[in-house]
């Protein structure tokens, strides 16, 4: 082989080499490009459902977590088509996921029982946003019900995060769902009070609770003839943002009032007799 054919070779490798390298640059570029605009789609569908179900009047929450289904799905999607542009056997490699998928679930079968239950509390919805529950054994607001817990914020400003599992696995009080909550007091008078004063001077000093509905009307019911007091309790219905209000105006406003009808309010007394010698 002489000196001009081995030129014509090398030439020929030199010129296979740049075409196979400018092909894999560009199927490079072009997996890259296909990932950044289906981030950016994923996006915008994720946007767009949670307009969709705002428009269809569902649940904020529902709305985020199909949200995010969506945005997820996109984005798989886009691995998976970015790795076929750059020369990838998709089908291999879409097998080897669905296996290491199947393991993942299995070691992580608790994991995707919280999924499962967000999808139960999203779809019945025993609780909402902004709803003050108590559930899992935790008290709060309702601030975010993702897919694998939910967020609350207790009334002393801490942030409880609590699997969905624990919400869907006991029991669920919601006090918001109803829209009002019934406030209700416990009264103590000494005996030898008259018992029609009592109630007459308890229901007006909550009169002046502008925060107490009319409808139902108060309530007061003799409860107890405890050791050493008439027992009552005095029940009014609220707003359930307004319960805590209610409660405290409730307390002060009838002690102020048995103060100034001199209605004795009994507390715990012991009486010690000395034995003689």
């Amino acid at each position: 082989m002489d000196t001009e054919e081995l030129t014509k070779y090398a030439d020929e490798a030199v010129k296979i080499g740049m075409e196979t390298g400018s092909s894999m640059i560009w199927s490079i570029l072009a997996g890259g490009a296909i990932c950044v605009v289906g981030w950016m789609v994923s996006k915008w569908i994720a946007k767009l459902v949670v307009a969709s179900t705002e428009r269809a009047k569902l649940d904020l929450a529902l709305g985020r977590f199909l949200s995010q289904i969506a945005r997820y799905a996109v984005l798989v999607g886009t691995g998976v088509s970015a790795l076929a542009t750059m020369g990838f056997e998709v089908t291999t490699f879409v097998a080897v996921l669905g296996a290491a998928g199947f393991a993942v679930g299995l070691a992580l079968q608790g994991t995707l029982g919280h999924f499962a239950s967000g999808v139960m509390i999203l779809i019945f919805r025993p609780i909402g946003l902004g709803d003050f529950v108590v559930a899992g054994g935790s008290t709060g607001t309702v601030k975010e019900i993702g897919l694998f817990q939910t967020v609350l914020l207790s009334p002393d400003n801490q942030t409880i995060f609590v699997p969905n599992g624990s919400v869907t696995g006991g029991t669920i009080i919601n006090f918001t769902r109803q829209g009002t909550r019934r406030a209700e007091i416990d009264v103590g008078v000494a005996y030898g009070a008259d018992l029609k004063e009592v109630e007459q001077a308890c229901l007006q000093a909550i009169e002046g609770v502008q925060e107490i509905l009319p409808e139902p009307p108060p309530a007061f019911a003799f409860v107890e003839m405890a050791d050493s007091s008439l027992n009552f309790k005095l029940r009014a219905w609220c707003n359930a943002p307004d319960y805590l209000l209610v409660m405290h105006k409730m307390r002060s406003a009838v002690y102020d009032e048995l103060n100034a009808r001199h209605i004795e309010i009994p507390f715990p007394q012991v009486v010690v007799h000395k034995a003689e010698d």
